[in-house]
């Protein structure tokens, strides 16, 4: 592991505002109705590792049932007014390790969650060790009407770029069970794989992604969501961006991404946290540094991440790749990829 990275992060840690308040932060992405909990915050972050993660919402104490109880009104109220038909649970963690949320509280959720109708698949955003049969069991006797997804963050495949650069391990071997272990109960599993990795030049960035995907596809993940990195307050990323050693990533990086996937696999990509959602906290993200682009670009390419994300035909999705990369865009930002 990258001792120096680890070292800022700890040091990170130590001025992080825990907080008395247990505010939740919910936002929609498309059909997807995102809540984030707090929790007393995620162990790894805690040990330094993991340099994407943000320490996010961290309070004194786990959530409480009396706590969850007022937390579940606003949900189901959001879910009443939105045009959404899932739900993804997070702690900005592990939501299945009860070192962050009780079995209690979960157990809460879940049952509100599966009387829902409108409610078709419930996602659980956890780190993949989390991923248990015992756990699985659990949410398929929780959820009976439901389908399950687990989201888990991978980020990249190549064990030098995790350790060197992340402070992050995948092991290939154990997260191949847990895919087996996810399919044998017909659950799915998505893995955010990050784009801008710090360290690496563009076309390493590039290449880093489009391998890992590769690898994650040929594994049976069943869909890759390419996370392209936000600069976010009081992370390591943030530190090494104010330090001048990191520059936040252009949109062009993610398309020619896009454009490296082979056509037949196009249906089983997504794309988040490009600026993209809607909020019912007006706070959310406002501090976020998204990936650049001039104004020439800008509603162009907000435009394609739109009708990319609306349709799923891996053909239908290539041309508009096509079509972005031809375009006379008349600027420098392109430039970078070419």
């Amino acid at each position: 592991m990258n001792n120096k990275l680890k070292e800022i992060k700890m040091k990170l840690n130590k001025t992080h505002i825990v907080s008395e308040k247990t505010e939740i932060q919910m936002y929609r992405k498309y059909k997807i109705l995102v809540v984030n909990l707090p929790s007393i915050g995620c162990k790894y972050g805690k040990q330094g590792l993991c340099v994407m993660c943000p320490n996010e919402m961290r309070i004194s104490k786990n959530l409480t049932i009396t706590q969850i109880e007022d937390i579940w009104q606003s949900i189901e109220q959001q879910i009443s007014e939105l045009e959404v038909d899932k739900v993804l649970l997070s702690t900005y963690g592990n939501i299945l390790s009860e070192d962050e949320l009780s079995r209690d509280v979960l157990d809460y959720l879940l049952e509100k969650l599966n009387k829902i109708d409108k409610i078709r698949v419930v996602i659980f955003e956890t780190y993949y060790k989390e991923i248990t049969e015992e756990k699985i069991k659990y949410l398929n006797e929780k959820l009976s009407n439901k389908y399950i997804d687990f989201e888990t963050g991978i980020e990249s495949m190549d064990t030098e770029v995790q350790q060197k650069c992340l402070n992050k391990e995948v092991n290939l071997e154990e997260l191949r069970e847990k895919i087996k272990l996810i399919h044998k109960y017909d659950m799915a599993i998505e893995a955010n794989v990050l784009v801008g990795i710090p360290f690496l030049t563009t076309k390493e960035q590039i290449e880093d992604v489009t391998n890992t995907i590769e690898c994650l596809i040929k594994e049976n993940v069943d869909e890759i969501v390419l996370f392209p990195v936000n600069i976010i307050k009081n992370s390591t990323i943030e530190f090494l961006y104010n330090n001048n050693v990191y520059k936040n990533i252009s949109h062009w990086t993610v398309i020619k991404v896009l454009d490296n996937i082979r056509e037949e696999f196009l249906n089983r990509i997504s794309i988040s946290m490009f600026g993209e959602y809607e909020t019912s906290n007006k706070t959310c993200f406002k501090e976020n540094i998204f990936p650049r682009t001039c104004d020439k670009c800008y509603n162009t390419i907000m435009h394609f991440y739109d009708e990319f994300l609306k349709i799923r035909d891996p053909k239908d999705r290539k041309k508009l790749i096509t079509d972005l990369l031809n375009l006379n865009t008349d600027c420098d930002c392109k430039k970078e990829i070419e």
